[in-house]
């Protein structure tokens, strides 16, 4: 999306030859019938259907008073914030259910912990209130577009119904108005139980996008400025590399590593993954790891399995399975994968493992029942191969900083295979 917004201002400044910004700098075709030029949101609307971030009605209208559901908003700020595609299956709970599974995890909808909008048919087609808006636009400011926090000095001042914003909700409304995404009305209030509408929507939007859009507040506010982790080449000797990257602060809760991580990982602060074995190449190593089996007589016996994982995790992953094997459990592995270039998340950086995938399901719930969609189930206590959740499988990972996918994810979704230097196991 990033390049596709690149690529359209460029052309419209090439083609009015005027700088390539927002506003009356470019000439825009009027879209919509009932946006006249003129109006507050006219430029707001223009450009967003441009970039095909909003859209109009069949009729060819915009309807900029009507409310936004909550699955529409959504949707814009996922797309407008140019995050990568969720690759978890939908489940087909609704037709928002992508772009809900994209800003989850890239934390866009993280309340507290909770999701600030659970994925669910009937709380999707509700109207969104200021107050969820607040939380999506302020989430993307931070953990999308990686901005700068803001300190409001006396909000009580600055906001005149702060008194009955929801505690929760404070901080996330602090940081909009600090920030000039959101204002107030008239009055000095925010009204975040009010119903927010398409036109609104726009406006918050553009501004989230174009800083020069962005109303400067007039009350005082300071400046918080982000940490950014620096990291050595070289991690201390005995330490493991999923805690010194966590200590450290090198990854966010939702996999975004930092320009340190990435330069340790994929030798550029600007690289992200690997695209492919070739890609690769210099950074993934082979582990030789020793492994229990069980024979077609049922007993088990010893041998090894060799998994591609990155050099930096190689000898963690070592001493990950002789823990597993040297355990009185035992735990047969029959399957076990490493580093693959199918996604963008931590097979691609070569630090997550599956192990067998077969019995350790990757699904979900539905009325109690276990759904599984990549895998035949997960049987723990009855299946030999399948993983407990206190067995010696998930205690030898988490010795060494790695977590399971099988705590579940925000999502809602299970990966009982799934090991990652994340502690979610994500």
């Amino acid at each position: 999306m990033r390049k596709k917004i690149l690529a359209f201002l460029l052309a419209v400044c090439l083609a009015a030859g005027a700088p390539a910004l927002p506003g009356s700098a470019l000439v825009l075709e009027r879209r919509f019938p009932d946006v006249p030029q003129g109006k507050w949101y006219y430029e707001a609307v223009t450009m967003l259907s441009a970039l095909e971030i909003i859209n109009g009605y069949p009729d060819g209208s915009f309807h900029p008073d009507d409310a936004v559901k909550r699955s529409e908003f959504i949707k814009m700020v996922s797309i407008a914030s140019e995050l990568v595609d969720s690759v978890t299956p939908e489940r087909g709970v609704h037709w928002s259910e992508r772009f809900w599974l994209t800003a989850c995890e890239n934390g866009l909808l993280d309340f507290d912990g909770q999701n600030v909008i659970p994925l669910e048919n009937a709380a999707l087609n509700r109207n969104i209130s200021r107050y969820d808006m607040a939380v999506i636009v302020s989430n993307a400011m931070d953990n999308a577009l990686m901005e700068d926090g803001v300190k409001i000095t006396s909000p009580a001042d600055a906001i005149t119904d702060y008194a009955v914003i929801p505690g929760g909700y404070r901080p996330y409304v602090e940081q909009a108005y600090g920030k000039g995404v959101l204002t107030g009305f008239a009055d000095g209030s925010f009204a975040g139980e009010d119903s927010l509408t398409r036109a609104q929507a726009a406006t918050v939007i553009y501004r989230l996008l174009w800083n020069g859009q962005r109303v400067q507040p007039d009350f005082d506010c300071t400046v918080v400025k982000r940490e950014v982790p620096t990291a050595p080449p070289i991690v201390p000797a005995g330490k493991p590399f999923a805690v010194y990257i966590q200590e450290n602060n090198l990854v966010n809760a939702y996999g975004r590593p930092t320009p340190a991580l990435c330069e340790m990982l994929f030798g550029s602060a600007n690289k992200t993954c690997f695209a492919s074995a070739a890609d690769a190449a210099g950074y993934i190593a082979d582990v030789e790891v020793p492994v229990w089996r069980i024979n077609s007589a049922g007993a088990k016996y010893s041998t090894v399995a060799t998994i591609q994982v990155h050099r930096l995790v190689a000898e963690d992953v070592l001493g990950i399975f002789t823990a597993i094997y040297n355990d009185p459990e035992r735990f047969p592995i029959s399957s076990v994968g490493g580093a693959r270039y199918t996604d963008t998340l931590r097979h691609s950086w070569g630090c997550a493992i599956d192990v067998n995938p077969t019995q350790n399901a990757y699904g979900y719930y539905s009325g109690g029942a276990f759904v599984p969609r990549t895998g035949s189930g997960w049987w723990p206590g009855t299946n030999p191969y399948s993983i407990t959740a206190n067995g010696s499988v998930v205690n030898a990972f988490k010795a060494y900083g790695w977590g399971w996918g099988g705590q579940g994810y925000s999502s809602g979704w299970y990966d009982y295979m799934h090991f990652s230097i994340m502690p979610s196991g994500g």
